[in-house]
């Protein structure tokens, strides 16, 4: 019974040596396998480094604040807070009662103003006036047309008075060359009477009261021939007086409306001016959104109130088609960040694993750090997302200013082998140094 047992007991052990050895080397074999191919994948997989922060969504701009320049009553508000518009969208409106009687009463007086420009245009170049390029009132045109009328029939007239003068000092010329003439045959005449006379006067034929008498007259005759010869340069530059005359009232007149129009087209000018304020008042009754967004507080939300001039009206928070997330990175993190890296931003509000993260990019990074209130410092990360929110076009899931995020900055990228042998390089990098 003994020696059986013994022989079962040694067959036991030598099957027991045999299939050890049988089964090690298999074993072996695969756990060497799966340890080359850890090194492989070691040294070929990559994981990315990341650099993560806490962050808050900021406004893309600075929050526009809306104000009335001129100030007035409000008579309409079509916002409430929280509103989301779009930019150039009608915020409130401010009446416009005055501002619109004073651009009509600007408009008239620059359509009295063209309407003259065009008569003097008119009266300057000789012709009719043409009214019909312009746009203007019928009344404004028939007042200019019948003043137009009026002033030619005053030119006519004097006209006709400086004509009639002129004649009048040519038929004094003519007059006095007539007189002269015969002055001059009477003044033949007498001295060949007198030469008669002074003959017979010697003989004794001849009274001397009557040879008197004819010395007399021809003296007097002399007189009133000098006296014409002396009225005929007077005749003749009171007559060119007169020609003078009459050609300047027409170049008087041409002269006076050139003159006047340039004032008016001047007068025009300015009035082009005054027209574009007094447009621009009344375009500025309609308060609209500079940018899109959020209407974040609305000052005044009575029909009928009245606001100053410059009054802070509503407070609208840019929203973009991305955000800006300003991340606080800690200094020992921000040496390998750079404008331009990839960024991943996880919105807290919202499940990550359920709503996905948003795509973004390194916009700029601090100068120096910054201390918080418990007195930790950090750099300041500007991130710019791709888009401004979460889920799809059909159902987004809006992200506004001062919500909370995760920032996670992708710096770079190594091997698995280089990560877990960073901790051994380090180590050995550091042995053997301490005093």
């Amino acid at each position: 019974m003994r020696r059986t047992d013994e022989r079962f007991a040694n067959d036991i052990r030598a099957a027991l040596q045999r299939g050890g050895v049988v089964s090690f080397w298999p074993v072996l074999i695969v756990l060497s396998a799966i340890l080359v191919a850890a090194i492989v994948w070691a040294r070929l997989a990559v994981l990315e480094e990341v650099t993560r922060g806490g962050g808050r969504v900021i406004p893309s701009s600075q929050v526009q604040i809306v104000q009335s320049l001129e100030g007035g009553i409000v008579s309409e508000i079509a916002i409430a807070e929280g509103d989301r518009v779009a930019a150039g969208e009608p915020l409130m409106r401010i009446d416009d009662t005055s501002f619109s009687a004073e651009l009509g009463e600007v408009r008239n007086r620059q359509e009295a103003l063209e309407a003259k420009r065009i008569r003097l245009a008119a009266e300057v170049a000789g012709t009719e006036p043409d009214f019909s390029a312009a746009d203007l009132p019928e009344a404004v045109v028939a007042q200019e047309q019948a003043l137009m009328e009026s002033r030619r029939a005053a030119l006519k007239q004097e006209l006709a008075v400086a004509d009639q003068q002129l004649a009048q000092k040519r038929m004094e010329r003519t007059e006095i060359e007539t007189r002269l003439s015969e002055s001059e045959g009477t003044i033949a005449l007498l001295d060949q009477e007198l030469s008669l006379a002074e003959s017979l006067r010697k003989r004794g034929n001849f009274p001397e009261i009557e040879l008197l008498r004819l010395r007399r007259q021809a003296q007097t005759e002399r007189r009133e021939q000098t006296v014409l010869k002396a009225a005929l340069p007077r005749t003749a530059a009171a007559i060119s007086e007169a020609e003078a005359k009459l050609d300047s009232v027409a170049a008087t007149f041409k002269a006076r409306s050139a003159e006047d129009l340039a004032k008016t087209v001047a007068d025009l000018s300015v009035i082009g001016e005054t027209i574009r304020a007094a447009r621009d008042k009344v375009r500025r009754t309609v308060l609209r959104a500079p940018v899109d967004g959020i209407v974040n507080e609305l000052a005044v939300t009575t029909l009928g109130a009245v606001v100053q001039p410059g009054q802070s009206l509503a407070e609208i928070v840019p929203v973009d088609d991305s955000l800006l997330i300003e991340a606080e990175i800690r200094p020992q993190d921000v040496a390998f960040i750079r404008p331009g890296q990839p960024a991943s931003v996880k919105v807290s509000a919202y499940d990550y694993t359920v709503y996905g993260d948003l795509k973004g990019t390194v916009e700029r990074i601090g100068a120096d750090t910054i201390a918080n209130k418990d007195g930790q410092t950090f750099y300041r990360v500007i991130v710019k997302t791709d888009k401004a929110a979460l889920g799809n076009s059909g159902n987004p899931l809006p992200i506004i200013p001062g919500m909370v995020v995760q920032v996670d900055i992708l710096t770079g990228e190594k091997t698995v082998l280089a990560y877990l042998l960073a901790p051994v390089n380090k180590m050995r990098a550091e042995a053997l140094r301490e005093r």
